[in-house]
């Protein structure tokens, strides 16, 4: 079986949660009401026998809806603890000043993966 890498771990987790964008995309005049864009950051975290053999992964969902939706987290914190990624931290950024003037939540997850 071929591992799967952090990015297609974080898709297939939020796939049935949310509609998700790995960079910002272009809405025009029609954005989703709830939709999220994630970033990762890869950091070396163990060397042994000169070699990388395990690296941390930094995620960070960023989550655009109306309003809060507490409910929404929380599936999206359970969808990643199903595949293996740990919650760190989150909170609200504030509302989007422009358009299409949203709440926006982010979500921090940390996951570990052997080379």
């Amino acid at each position: 079986m071929i591992a799967l890498n952090i990015a297609d771990k974080v898709e297939k987790a939020l796939a049935n949660v949310i509609k998700l964008y790995a960079d910002v995309p272009e809405f025009g005049r029609d954005p989703p009401e709830k939709y999220a864009i994630y970033t990762i950051a890869e950091t070396p975290a163990d060397f042994s026998e000169g070699e990388n053999r395990v690296n941390q992964y930094y995620i960070s969902v960023n989550v655009f809806t109306p309003q809060y939706d507490f409910d929404l987290y929380e599936q999206i914190k359970s969808a990643m603890y199903r595949e293996g990624l740990c919650y760190a931290e989150g909170g609200n950024v504030a509302d989007d000043k422009l358009y299409p003037f949203t709440r926006h939540y982010y979500l921090d997850f940390i996951g570990v993966e052997e080379r």
